[in-house]
């Protein structure tokens, strides 16, 4: 799940609002390609490759307000290959009302065919939206699709080791609003940045793209673009028949990249027209899109030591005048402490969080992306934690805090652990908190609206409505609810599983990694900052990780 503040909106916002005025294809003019081979021409035919269908990568609310489930296609090619393959996502057009990812079924599997992982993504839309009539609605389904596209990539980063992923080597491959999300996710900042996979960045290191731009925001002064943004290849038609833009005012998009110092390459459709196909093969795949990727994602090496590179602030390549690419490597230490090599910490980690040693692969990708700092080890820390919020440790967790907002004690925690295992309800749990000496200590004899107060204020960290204080109050007392039932339902409910899910992930982390449960001063001191907005998981990870008593373990 995310959070659901928007940080930093007005980056995106301005991106897309950029994007409104034209929704296209983009596409890069390439280098030094071979005639042939991985990654090159089809190594694989269909029956070869494997499909993973509907894979739910996130959740978020709809323009309804519904939360919906967001789902992508994954495409591998066959086994055998390298152990590490770079990654294609192709994203379907629609103008932000319509679409399906199956509309990129086709070209995605021409990519796998090809050697990579493909995806075809699936992302929110809204078929209400118009941007003549209500461009607010609009520039917010555009918004939710980019994020979308961001939460993907943080997804398929974490899934490295289960796909065979290069998670240094990812791109996003986009026709029409998906051209958009694929600019968008290349320049913009995250603007749900929190939740379970916050530790995985959501940066791609190339954005193709068709019949889509950015410059209503430049010339706004609105969009920051930056050195670090993904070097993009842009198709435009010299007439958007659908936008009614120029492909001059389009590579103002391209100029600001290069000026900015990240690289653009700008193709120009001669006529009019909206997008160009975007397959991987035929003359603009061994032209344009191919050559490309083929430098940006460093094919040459892909599938054997993974590298990581950067041209040099302001090169810039494009389809006339010809190609000027400096590569150079990135500095990048990572932080292994307290361990002596990234092995140790890997597999410390599996061994501790999962009870069992990483296969191969995932020792491979785990360590590659730390060394590569493409994740830090407290991001492969926290992807590594259990994610269920329903299973009995996160429950007790949260009754614990709803109650007396504490951590559970050890013994306490063992104690009711046996006791929901022999089949007692968390309600009869929850009903003997309510009765506990230690609820007498802490609070004294309360009365029914005053254990409705303490509910609300403990759980929610509010006074209840009118309302709703007077309907529970009427229930406890008619004995239709006990206080256990009550309790249980607010601690279970769907609004505290949500805000209380970093207290539960940093509290299994601290005891896995400690082999101790934390204590409530210490579960505090890492989590009040992250709910309170100023930190993540990670940081609280860190933390831990660089504490004396963790290094003492070994």
């Amino acid at each position: 799940m995310r959070r659901s503040t928007r940080a930093r909106v007005g980056v995106v916002a301005t991106i897309v609002a950029a994007v409104v005025v034209l929704i296209g294809v983009l596409a890069p003019a390439g280098e030094a390609m071979p005639a042939s081979g991985r990654f090159v021409t089809a190594q694989y035919t269909d029956a070869q490759l494997t499909t993973v269908a509907d894979q739910v990568y996130g959740t978020a609310k709809n323009h309804a307000g519904t939360t919906v489930s967001l789902k992508l296609d994954v495409y591998l090619p066959p086994a055998g290959g390298p152990a590490q393959r770079p990654l294609a996502i192709l994203i379907h057009g629609g103008g932000f009302t319509s679409g399906d990812k199956s509309q990129m079924t086709s070209t995605a599997k021409g990519y796998a065919r090809l050697g990579f992982v493909a995806v075809s993504l699936g992302y929110r839309t809204d078929p209400g939206a118009n941007a003549s009539t209500d461009q607010a609605r609009w520039l917010g389904a555009a918004l939710n699709a980019i994020d979308d596209g961001m939460e993907a990539v943080r997804w398929l980063r974490s899934k490295a080791a289960t796909y065979g992923i290069d998670p240094t080597r990812i791109s996003m491959v986009g026709s029409s609003a998906g051209g958009a999300i694929a600019l968008g996710v290349g320049a913009a900042d995250d603007p749900t940045p929190g939740g379970p996979l916050a530790a995985w960045s959501p940066k791609i290191r190339a954005a193709v793209s068709t019949g889509a731009h950015l410059t209503p925001g430049i010339d706004l002064g609105l969009i920051t673009l930056q050195s670090t943004d993904a070097p993009a290849l842009m198709f435009h038609y010299a007439s958007d028949t659908v936008t009614g833009n120029t492909s001059a005012y389009a590579r103002k998009t391209c100029d600001g990249l290069v000026a900015a110092g990240s690289r653009c390459t700008f193709v120009e459709q001669a006529g009019s027209g909206h997008t160009v196909g975007l397959a991987a093969s035929g003359t603009r795949w061994t032209g344009s899109i191919g050559p490309f990727l083929w430098d940006e994602l460093d094919l040459e090496h892909a599938g054997s030591t993974t590298t990581t590179t950067t041209t040099a602030p302001g090169s810039t390549t494009t389809s006339a005048p010809g190609t000027t690419t400096t590569t150079s490597t990135v500095p990048c230490t990572p932080d292994r402490t307290p361990f002596a090599s990234t092995e140790a910490l890997v597999r410390r980690q599996y061994l501790d969080l999962t009870g069992r040693q990483p296969t191969a692969q995932e020792l491979n990708t785990a360590s590659a992306s730390i060394d590569a700092c493409v994740a830090s080890a407290d991001g492969v820390i926290e992807s590594l934690i259990p994610p269920s919020q329903t299973t009995t440790d996160a429950r007790l967790v949260r009754l614990y805090h709803a109650y007396f907002t504490r951590a559970p004690d050890p013994s306490g925690l063992d104690f009711w652990t046996r006791q929901l295992a022999s089949g007692r309800g968390l309600v009869v749990v929850a009903q003997n908190f309510a009765t506990s000496s230690e609820f007498q200590r802490t609070y004294g004899s309360l009365g029914n609206g005053a254990f409705v107060d303490l509910v609300y204020r403990n759980v929610l960290g509010r006074n209840p409505d009118p309302s709703g204080r007077a309907f529970w109050v009427r229930r406890l007392d008619a004995r239709v609810t006990s206080r256990g039932a009550l309790m249980a339902s607010f601690s279970d409910s769907s609004e505290n599983t949500r805000t209380k899910h970093p207290v539960v992930q940093v509290w299994r982390a601290v005891r896995a990694m400690r082999q101790a449960t934390p204590t409530t001063a210490e579960l505090r001191t890492l989590t009040d900052p992250i709910l309170a907005g100023t930190t993540r998981p990670t940081d609280a990870i860190r933390t831990v990780r660089h504490s004396s008593t963790y290094a003492a373990r070994f």
